[in-house]
């Protein structure tokens, strides 16, 4: 609170920097943390009559601590040390503790009142197994060098495969969700992923190479649909972070003669060939002319009627062709108009597309979570076919249309 300026007396504009308006008032503002616990006795012992008995948030810490008194624990220097966001409760994807200790003692609650968190903490706890894992990861940067064609090979974000298992695991903790739910006629206790998060990493695997476009909805569906289930393994191995090498960095090339092609950046392909793709210019280079906003977002609308009306048919005439570039799935759905980029974000999403092509084009997906593996076949590729692959570093002037680039020829 008092980074942040909070006032006991006086709103606060959290946003003003931003031009935002988000207002607060923060009577606690000026609480020590006894106070704070003298309040809470207070209020429980019914000295003081407020908006809430706070029975609620006691039994959470009571059962977060095994069932001892918060304020015992507290004075006890006992208390759960705080992680680096600062709190100690709610996050139960966190990786930075080895063991949530709140969340395991809550599981060990003797009346099982907390027992429906139990897949979370399976997966919170196979997640942080997997963190360190080397095949876990993808080890090719999306930064390409520009002057001499060359990518970097070091450990980056989570690999293809293990995305997608991922992606597996929480859609069938979702769906026997989803099952309690309607067995039990309540509401869902919980969502990890709706509807909008699916199509949303559908669009970004598509636009990194990672899947076959709209993979996650194809999942989603078989997944809530059909049946089918993945459940979290049992028995898994722990990595720490001596197993991964962050200092493992090597440059190995990467762009050919047709990285810089029109086509392979953020230009619709299937709309250029019948002379129907809306383009718009930025610095002398033409784009697809997407909906924009500030910051990636779907939209809500446009959510709901592509899974009403367009994603059967979508997942048909895509299903049997294996070979379309992933990248397909970001310009159906900018084309679709469900998409929004980034304002001003139209050269780098053209940039990470035209990494993304590559990785297709020269099937590297296999090879990424692999860096030996990787560098071998980057090496392979540009060695069998040097006469080929000669770098193109300068972007060619991009042609209007389809047509014009036919004229040109």
């Amino acid at each position: 609170m008092s980074l942040r300026g909070e006032s006991a007396s006086k709103p606060v504009n959290l946003d003003e920097d931003k031009g935002g308006d988000r207002w607060v008032l923060s009577p606690i503002a000026d609480f020590t943390t006894l106070d704070v616990f003298e309040f809470l006795g207070n209020v429980t012992s019914n000295r003081i009559k407020t908006f809430s008995d706070f029975q609620a948030l006691t039994e959470v810490y009571r059962d977060s601590a095994a069932g001892e008194c918060m304020v015992n624990i507290y004075f006890s220097g006992r208390a759960e040390s705080k992680t680096s966001c600062g709190a100690r409760h709610g996050c139960w994807t966190c990786t930075r503790v080895s063991t949530d200790r709140s969340m395991e003692n809550m599981l060990q609650e003797e009346s099982g009142k907390y027992l429906w968190m139990k897949p979370l903490n399976a997966f919170r706890n196979y997640l942080k197994a997997r963190h360190y894992d080397p095949k876990a990861r993808n080890w090719l940067a999306r930064t390409v060098n520009p002057q001499t064609g060359m990518i970097k090979v070091s450990p980056n974000a989570y690999s293809p495969d293990f995305t997608l298992e991922l992606l597996r695991y929480a859609l069938s903790i979702d769906a026997e969700e989803a099952v309690w739910a309607q067995a039990n006629r309540k509401a869902p206790r919980f969502q990890l992923l709706g509807l909008k998060e699916v199509m949303a990493i559908s669009l970004l695997w598509g636009r990194y190479a990672y899947q076959e476009p709209f993979t996650a909805l194809r999942e989603y569906k078989e997944i809530f649909e059909q049946g089918k289930r993945y459940p979290i393994p049992d028995d898994y191995e722990i990595y720490e972070r001596k197993d991964l090498d962050v200092s493992l960095s090597m440059e190995v090339p990467f762009v050919d003669r047709h990285f810089n092609d029109f086509v392979e950046g953020l230009r619709d392909s299937s709309a250029a060939v019948g002379d129907s793709e809306r383009l718009v210019e930025k610095n002398g280079i033409y784009y697809t002319d997407a909906n924009t906003a500030d910051e990636f977002s779907l939209d809500d609308e446009g959510v709901e009627l592509f899974f009403d009306f367009e994603l059967d048919r979508a997942l048909e005439y895509y299903g049997p062709h294996t070979d379309t570039a992933p990248s397909e799935v970001v310009h159906y759905l900018i084309r679709y108009g469900a998409a929004q980029i980034n304002k001003g974000g139209h050269s780098e999403w053209d940039r990470i597309l035209r990494v993304g092509n590559q990785i297709h084009r020269h099937g590297l997906k296999p090879y990424l979570h692999d860096a030996k593996a990787l560098v071998e076949r980057l090496t392979e590729i540009f060695n069998l076919h040097r006469l080929e692959h000669l770098y193109v570093i300068e972007a060619p002037p991009m042609p209007r249309s389809m047509l014009q680039l036919k004229a040109a020829a």
